[in-house]
């Protein structure tokens, strides 16, 4: 029997020794689908707090597929509040748990399509959180390359961002990466990057 259990009362179900770990999920999910923003937010929150408690294979993938989910969807501001969770140690640290990996790479990249260049900066920032488990995966290794000359400055910020952490894990990547900044600093484009554009790039060398 599941109980009326509102998003802001989500938390005292952890302390609650009856409730197992998917009846929970099953609270959080009502928390997802909430209207209210607030409330999409906390339930977020709530999710790293779960797998903190029950770090198990079912339970981390279940999360990981819900939050994919509904990052696809989702305002900006959810969206944020699902990038810090899958940065959370809580979160980060057990993704290697997760079996539905291509299906929840596949929701999150599928943001990349928008028009909206602040959505495909948090889009490349969440596939940054991403690395430890996406760093083979070539469609990433062009959004970041192209992103790289984007003209917004979040975007662009977001891919140097996300590149070095791709970088590190992937030599395929990180060859890639050297030709596109050779490109970007001496090549025939190079005019259009202004000095502090170009200084942007200088972390990735390091």
């Amino acid at each position: 029997h599941m109980s009326n259990t509102s998003p802001c009362s989500l938390f005292p179900l952890l302390n609650n020794p009856d409730r197992t770990p998917l009846e929970i999920l099953k609270e959080v999910d009502r928390g997802l689908q909430e209207p209210e923003v607030g409330k999409q937010c906390e339930a977020i929150i709530f999710l790293t707090k779960t797998i903190e408690k029950f770090p198990l294979p079912i339970v981390v993938n279940t999360a990981v597929l819900k939050l994919a989910a509904l990052f696809k969807n989702s305002p900006q501001i959810v969206r944020h509040a699902i990038l810090e969770a899958f940065g959370s140690p809580s979160l980060s640290s057990h993704l290697s748990m997760v079996s539905n990996l291509e299906q929840a790479l596949g929701q999150i990249v599928m943001v990349y399509q928008s028009n909206d260049p602040l959505a495909r900066a948090v889009c490349l920032l969440t596939l940054g959180k991403l690395a430890s488990v996406a760093h083979d995966r070539v469609d990433i290794h062009h959004m970041l390359l192209k992103s790289l000359q984007a003209q917004n400055p979040f975007e662009q910020n977001a891919s140097i961002a996300a590149s070095i952490s791709y970088s590190s894990l992937s030599s395929e990547f990180c060859s890639s990466l050297l030709d596109n900044l050779i490109q970007l600093l001496q090549g025939p484009q190079a005019h259009n990057n202004t000095i502090d554009t170009k200084k942007k790039f200088i972390p990735m060398f390091s």
